[in-house]
């Protein structure tokens, strides 16, 4: 029940909705740019179909794409618990350092909310990307490529599905599935 409420909690958030967005429509380019190949023409013809269908009216699609990359568990794996923002430093760029180890990687991204003084941090700020790419420091400490505006306190950063993740597990990973293809095909 705690993994179902997490994954609706995922695909609701407007941060993974904007990745998944991107990973669907870069899908769809991806399919509607394939020669037959190896496939039938009917899994052909379902790929192209779709293709077509998300790449004139992506939001129409973007439900659904992600609810089912939330699903995924890998993607559902990559994401952590928030973890409490001791301070960020006033650079470019910002370096952030948590109250408890962050459990973050070089090239793992992250969401920040509630951060108070170098609130250019936060990404919930309008022009702001939905997450930032964290450089790992130290098992405290981390950088965002932002040009901060003050030293700042409090908040979370919570780890995120990376995009490679998003892509990967996501979008292509359910195309068939979502295209009407099956075993028969």
């Amino acid at each position: 029940m705690a993994q179902m409420c997490q994954q609706a909690a995922l695909a609701a958030s407007q941060a993974f909705r904007d990745r998944v967005y991107v990973a669907m429509v870069s899908a769809g380019i991806s399919v509607a740019n394939e020669a037959v190949g190896a496939m039938t023409s009917s899994v052909y013809q379902k790929r192209q179909t779709l293709a077509l269908a998300v790449l004139s009216n992506p939001l129409a699609f973007l439900e659904r794409f992600a609810i089912g990359a939330a699903s995924n568990s890998t993607i559902g794996g990559d994401i952590s618990a928030p973890v409490v923002i001791s301070s960020s430093t006033n650079a470019n760029p910002s370096v952030i350092t948590t109250a408890a180890a962050h459990g973050m990687a070089t090239g793992d991204a992250v969401v920040i909310a509630g951060h108070t003084t170098n609130t250019a941090i936060n990404n919930s700020n309008p022009g702001n990307p939905s997450s930032w790419t964290v450089t790992s420091l130290t098992t405290t400490t981390f950088s965002i490529p932002v040009a901060a505006n003050g030293a700042g306190t409090g908040g979370t950063s919570t780890r995120q599905p990376t995009d490679a993740n998003i892509t990967n597990f996501g979008p292509f990973a359910q195309w068939d599935k979502f295209a009407g293809r099956t075993a028969l095909d």
